[in-house]
């Protein structure tokens, strides 16, 4: 629907459903938006913000936005079909923005989860050093810098800050190991490694390299 609004602008409230990526030119997430000028309108979408602070996954923010197509294809990479692939047929470019709600429901749900154990994991460090720990976990690569993102590139370990097999491996055999060292029964462990997985998928997100993880596991 947004795609016959290229070109116009107005108020819109649009829901952050992914990590923000942060650049030197601006901050790109990906959302859903709930209304534009007034109507309620369901549709995925990029946001462009300006440079500066990063708006949490699940918060609804109201703000103006102008709508614009995605770029095409540049330098080997073509934009509008990696977006249309995701379901993303506009750009919405914004300037201030506030937060007015957060999404409820199974995304909620997973909202929290995601806060919960981004602190858990990453309690009393800062910086790059919890950047990297919540890369790992979450697969979050936001509060890296370009010079350490280029250093995990250089080293060929880059594939560390993605969430994989490895990472629902790792909660799983958790689950396993505890389970067993508490004496509990087979099938007990069993539900309580897929219940972690579950709750792990949802945490990080529903990203198609997570959903295969998780339904392998």
């Amino acid at each position: 629907l947004l795609a016959g609004e290229v070109g116009h602008s107005g108020s819109a409230e649009v829901v952050v459903t992914a990590p923000a990526r942060r650049s030197d030119f601006g901050v790109r997430v990906l959302g859903e938006t709930r209304t534009y000028r007034g109507a309620g309108i369901r549709e995925r979408v990029l946001l462009e913000l300006p440079v500066g602070r990063s708006p949490p996954q699940g918060a609804v923010l109201a703000l103006r936005v102008q709508v614009t197509a995605p770029r095409g294809p540049s330098a080997g990479f073509d934009e509008r079909a990696w977006l249309a692939r995701r379901g993303v047929h506009v750009v919405l470019r914004g300037g201030d923005w506030r937060i007015v709600d957060r999404r409820g429901g199974l995304g909620g749900l997973s909202d929290r989860l995601r806060r919960h154990l981004a602190h858990a994991v990453a309690a009393g460090v800062d910086g790059e050093r919890r950047a990297v720990l919540v890369g790992i976990v979450l697969g979050e690569d936001e509060g890296l810098g370009q010079e350490l993102q280029d250093n995990f590139k250089a080293s060929g370990l880059y594939h560390l800050l993605a969430v994989s097999g490895q990472n629902v491996a790792f909660v799983a055999g958790a689950m396993i190991g505890l389970a067993w060292l508490l004496g509990l029964p087979k099938p007990v462990a069993q539900c309580a490694a897929l219940a972690a997985i579950a709750a792990y998928v949802l945490a990080v997100g529903w990203q198609p390299s997570v959903v295969r993880a998780g339904v392998a596991g």
